[in-house]
């Protein structure tokens, strides 16, 4: 019973950092001096209001607990990864538009969610994981292909390769 209540509890606390980004951009009020220079995976800096920062490293947190690394800004020494792939699904399912809005967003994407997919997917299989791996990467590729142009071949390929795997593989034991 507390195990699920911290979860359901977590997701809402994730939902409602994302819901603040739209309300944050709704107003438009946010002064300069409020703005905070964040360097981004890539390299660049750019200055975020203080809803799209709280999102952002929320955003980054979810990715680098999924992949087992440490967070930089939630105070939680590890989250499961299939639970984690789960927030980071809702929020591109109910969020998509906000990451076209958030470049910053779509840069984390490409640089820690992305990475991350390949290798889970790449991995040996294991059935939670790769099945909450595949929900995320149907969800880039159905609201983000125009994004990420170089990740949709790959994933396709990746994708393509395990099903023809899979067949590969039932077809030698006449189950065909």
């Amino acid at each position: 019973v507390v195990s699920s209540t911290a979860a359901a509890t977590l997701r809402q606390l994730v939902m409602f950092i994302i819901d603040k980004v739209v309300d944050e951009d709704r107003r438009d009020d946010v002064s300069e001096d409020e703005l905070v220079d964040r360097v981004l995976p890539d390299g660049e800096h750019k200055k975020l209001g203080p809803s799209a920062l709280d999102a952002y490293s929320v955003l980054e947190d979810l990715c680098l607990l999924a992949n087992a690394e440490k967070p930089h800004f939630l105070q939680l020494g590890s989250l499961p990864k299939t639970f984690a792939l789960e927030l980071i699904e809702s929020v591109l399912t109910n969020y998509h538009d906000l990451f076209r809005a958030h470049p910053e967003l779509l840069t984390l994407l490409v640089h820690h969610l992305c990475p991350l997919l390949l290798k889970l997917m790449s991995d040996k299989p294991h059935f939670p994981l790769t099945l909450r791996s595949t929900r995320v990467v149907f969800i880039l590729l159905k609201q983000f292909s125009v994004e990420f142009k170089t990740e949709t071949e790959v994933f396709l390929a990746l994708l393509i390769r395990v099903i023809g795997s899979d067949s590969d593989s039932t077809s030698g034991d006449g189950l065909v």
